[in-house]
């Protein structure tokens, strides 16, 4: 009864320690030192933990699978390498200290590489864990190989047992249960279970008696084990020991004779390539006099074809998609080349496509009428215009769970929305929804870091996500997860605003207005042709990609083609055509809801250098 009372009273300054944590914590909030946004209360915790409980177990259920997987994933690295390690000292030697070094490189520092190298789903959430636990979990293991009982494996070496041998022959053979796993880690696994379950019986069980007894059970018959088997296996090694001598003596008469046959081999192949060397030796310093005037003929012929050619440097906002696809069926179907151009496509910095594009690095670049406000909106406006307009209307919308409601906007009321946290993108939606009835006050907004949209729906991750129906919503089709959509330009007019558009450098549309004609009319023709060839086109596009990112999405790609074919002319008169008063109305909704500091109508877009029809 005293050492309960002890055990009890042993926790009460920790309690205490703890209840006056809290208690600062409270008087903090409530004077005001610390604003709230800074420092909530613990009460407002509480009520935000009570409130957003099936929330944060929706989330904590992703994240114990992320955590399970990469668990187990770290444990079996982990084992394996241990193994090699234990078994081969020059694996040890080798992989020992470069395991101790990257234990010196901070996880903080790791996971923004992860997540730039796998993107934003599970994958480097589940790479973090694994490279977490596979250094503790490797050392454990690799010191409970190392401090077992030697004299076991020491009894089958002097039976003439190789260490081979040892582990993958006799030990399976003849070894009990509690000899098993390599008879190294078996027992330390034993003791470490133990103690971990000792710890665990502390609550249970104060004086620990049952644990110890158990204990020294297992530590008793472990000995007993060793002694029987033993004695048990000196008949059987005598057996095995006289059939590794009779193997071992085949295996060196048959070493013997594959190496007189190899000799053999290489003499014979060294003579023959001395001889044809020999003989070919006038004929190949007379074909080196042709084949240089040849390369030297194939570089002027070269060098004059690349003069002849105008580079164009031309900036992607994203990785290839079917957006992009006249682009590249331009360059394969050698539009471009035709026109005297010599086009070619890059990735976004980080900075992003325009400020490229504004800086000469590229001479055109894709980008949106709606980020275009915030490059136009200074007093320092990047010298970027819109030239044409790859789609003809926007086909932005909102993707939600088949059944839930959100057919409409006034259905996102009372739901979860995965935000970018853009100003244009939450007064886009608090326009649309509260003038359809519903209340954006009560939208759960939540950060995006969702790459595969459907799958994050089925997964309950979210209830709506912005996507463009060109991919996100065909994704669900073809992913055959049923969802609901609705266009923001079906609830309202004024967000049939230009989405994506091609922008061209300011400076380069002056010194070569030529240039830029030629470009966009070899472009017109690509593009033009992936309305007619929409198979062709995206097999194109697919090709074209040295990303690696549509590797296998072909299935999405040519049903993306199949739709997004329709929209690259739509309703317009031409391909590239930009509406003054379509481009207009969403600026002046932009100006009037103080989303930009001036009215920028009438800026940022020109169509003097399309061609005709």
């Amino acid at each position: 009864m005293t050492k309960k009372l002890q055990s009890i009273t042993s926790k009460i300054p920790a309690i205490v320690a703890l209840c006056l944590i809290v208690l600062a914590w409270y008087l903090i909030c409530v004077s005001g030192l610390v604003p709230a946004y800074m420092l909530p209360s613990p009460v407002n915790v509480a009520k935000a933990l009570i409130s957003d409980m099936p929330l944060i177990l929706m989330h904590a259920r992703y994240t114990l699978q992320e955590a399970f997987y990469g668990l187990c994933i770290g444990i079996l690295l982990a084992f394996v390498s241990a193994t090699l390690m234990d078994r081969f000292l020059t694996i040890n030697r080798a992989f020992y200290p470069l395991m101790v070094i990257t234990q010196t490189i901070p996880t903080i520092a790791i996971a923004p590489v992860l997540v730039l190298w796998m993107g934003f789903g599970m994958a480097p959430k589940i790479a973090l864990v694994v490279i977490t636990t596979f250094f503790p979990i490797a050392v454990g293991l690799l010191d409970g190989y190392k401090s077992v009982d030697q004299d076991a494996v020491n009894l089958m070496r002097a039976m003439g047992a190789t260490k081979f041998k040892i582990s993958i022959r006799f030990e399976p053979v003849f070894l009990r249960f509690e000899d098993f796993c390599f008879l190294r880690c078996g027992w330390c696994c034993c003791c470490r279970m133990a103690r971990w379950i000792q710890r665990t019986w502390c609550l249970y069980d104060p004086c620990q008696k049952g644990i110890r007894i158990r204990q020294n059970v297992c530590r008793y018959y472990f000995y007993r084990d060793h002694q029987f088997a033993a004695d048990a296996r000196c008949q059987h090694y005598q057996k095995l020991i006289h059939a590794l001598d009779k193997n071992r003596k085949r295996g060196e008469r048959s070493m013997k004779n594959k190496f007189l046959k190899k000799l053999a081999a290489a003499s014979l192949a060294a003579a023959m390539i001395f001889s044809m060397a020999a003989c070919g030796n006038a004929d190949n310093n007379a074909a080196k006099g042709n084949a240089s005037d040849s390369s030297s003929a194939a570089a002027e012929n070269t060098s004059s074809s690349d003069k002849d050619l105008t580079k164009i440097t031309f900036c992607l906002d994203w990785t290839p998609n079917t957006n992009h696809t006249g682009l590249y069926v331009a360059q394969q179907l050698g539009y471009y080349e035709q026109a005297g151009l010599d086009v070619q496509i890059v990735q976004p910095p980080e900075d992003g496509a325009a400020l490229m594009c504004a800086s000469g690095q590229a001479q055109f670049a894709i980008e949106a009428q709606d980020t275009m406000a915030a490059s136009l909106d200074s007093d320092n406006p990047l010298g970027i215009t819109a030239v044409a307009a790859v789609l003809q209307h926007n086909t932005s919308g909102i993707l939600s769970r088949q059944g839930d409601g959100i057919d409409t906007p006034k259905g996102m009321t009372g739901k979860t929305y995965s935000t970018w946290e853009s100003p244009i993108e939450l007064a886009t939606l608090k326009t649309v929804i509260n003038g359809d009835g519903g209340d954006f006050d009560k939208v759960n907004l939540i950060p995006n870091d969702i790459t595969d949209e459907p799958a994050a729906l089925a997964a309950h991750q979210t209830d709506a996500i912005w996507v463009f129906y060109g991919w996100g919503g065909i994704n669900a089709n073809v992913e055959k997860t049923p969802c609901d959509f609705f266009f923001f330009k079906d609830v309202n007019p004024v967000f049939d605003y230009y989405t994506p558009v091609i922008i061209a450098n300011n400076e380069f549309l002056q010194n070569s207005p030529d240039v830029a004609k030629k470009f966009l009319e070899a472009t017109q023709k690509g593009y033009e042709y992936a309305i007619q060839n929409p198979v062709d086109a995206a097999n194109m596009l697919i090709a074209g990609d040295n990303t690696g990112s549509l590797s296998g999405s072909e299935d999405l790609v040519q049903a993306s083609q199949q739709y997004i074919s329709e929209q690259y002319i739509a309703d317009a008169q031409k391909w590239g055509f930009i509406d003054e008063d379509r481009w207009n109305t969403f600026y002046k909704w932009l100006a009037d809801n103080g989303l930009t500091s001036k009215d920028l109508t009438g800026q940022g877009f020109s169509n003097d250098y399309l061609g005709g029809n």
